[in-house]
């Protein structure tokens, strides 16, 4: 619980530097951008910015990135893809990523949505889930309607994911937040046809 703790007050931090609108946060938004969907290892031009001012606590112990570093890597890089463009912030408090998901269904849309959520939340690894959930963040974008979602839960979520028993709890989690909308949209519907 420290763990998550410390990595969503940390992507926080971070996601105020970057929404500084100065000539670094730009630049830095940039280079995370860059390294949406490869390893952290591999993308060295994003380490000041993940790495810079990281507690000891998040730190790997050994070569491997670690869970810690790998979750915080790929909540900024996706934060960065999903800020390009817009004015205001796509962090916010409280909404889980499922959320923000369900917030992109409409009636052309609902069946292919609902499949790319599925392949999310039955992701194997991080490295597949980073890959699905890119793939719905665009789908956000692209929507014409702004959506955001809380980036410091979903730092959690994904250091989470990296544990069997974390895995199931993130997929019961974001399958209740993302099937409780839907059956609340469902039931204003059914309500809407009889006034």
């Amino acid at each position: 619980m420290i763990k998550k703790t410390e990595i969503c007050n940390f992507v926080g931090l971070k996601i105020h530097e970057l929404q500084s609108r100065s000539p670094w946060s730009v630049a830095a938004l940039a280079r995370l951008r860059r390294g949406v969907g490869k390893n952290i290892e591999d993308v060295p031009d994003s380490w000041e910015i993940v790495l810079g001012n990281i507690p000891d606590n998040l730190l790997p112990r050994g070569s491997d990135p670690g869970r810690e570093l790998k979750a915080t890597y790929v909540a900024l890089c996706l934060f960065a893809m999903h800020q390009q463009g817009e004015e205001k912030s796509v962090h916010d408090s409280g909404k889980s990523f499922a959320m923000a998901a369900r917030a992109i269904i409409d009636s052309n849309n609902e069946n292919a949505v609902k499949r790319r959520f599925d392949s999310v939340i039955t992701s194997e690894d991080l490295s597949e889930l980073s890959n699905h959930a890119r793939g719905l963040i665009q789908i956000m974008k692209a929507s014409g309607r702004f959506i955001s979602f809380d980036y410091m839960r979903f730092a959690a979520d994904l250091y989470d994911y990296q544990f069997d028993s974390g895995k199931s709890r993130v997929r019961i989690r974001w399958g209740m937040d993302f099937y409780k909308a839907t059956e609340k949209n469902n039931l204003r519907s059914e309500e809407e046809k009889y006034d």
